[in-house]
């Protein structure tokens, strides 16, 4: 009789969620030209079965500057290895630490767009 093999299916889907830095110079400043860069989840694919340490890859869209992008399973992130702030994008996941089942995985990024904006706002020197 063969033994069961344990695996985990992980359901991905990437809802985005971009998030203004707050720089000590640049705080709470629109820019109301800014348009949100997209971000994509490459690997795993939706439906994959993964086992063991799974490499989670992503990639921005766009050419807009991305301070770092964070990686969730379940709505939680795992620990501080799962933010990356140079492309590739990458976090290596742990399956073993997750109970066998669909798991969901998303990205959020962060982006820094600087601009001299008028008003009280700007630093005074």
């Amino acid at each position: 009789m063969k033994a069961a093999i344990p695996h985990l299916m992980a359901v991905i889907t990437v809802p985005v969620t971009f998030m203004a830095c707050t720089q000590k110079d640049y705080t709470n400043i629109t820019n109301p030209g800014f348009t949100q860069p997209e971000i994509s989840i490459i690997m795993p694919a939706p439906g994959d079965t993964l086992r063991g340490l799974v490499p989670i890859s992503a990639q921005a869209l766009d050419s807009a500057v991305i301070s770092h992008i964070e990686f969730y399973i379940d709505g939680v992130m795992p620990d501080s290895q799962a933010a990356d702030s140079s492309a590739p994008y990458e976090y290596l996941w742990n399956t073993v630490d997750y109970t066998d089942g669909h798991h969901l995985i998303f990205a959020r990024g962060w982006t820094c767009i600087p601009s001299k904006p008028s008003g009280p706002k700007w630093p005074k020197s």
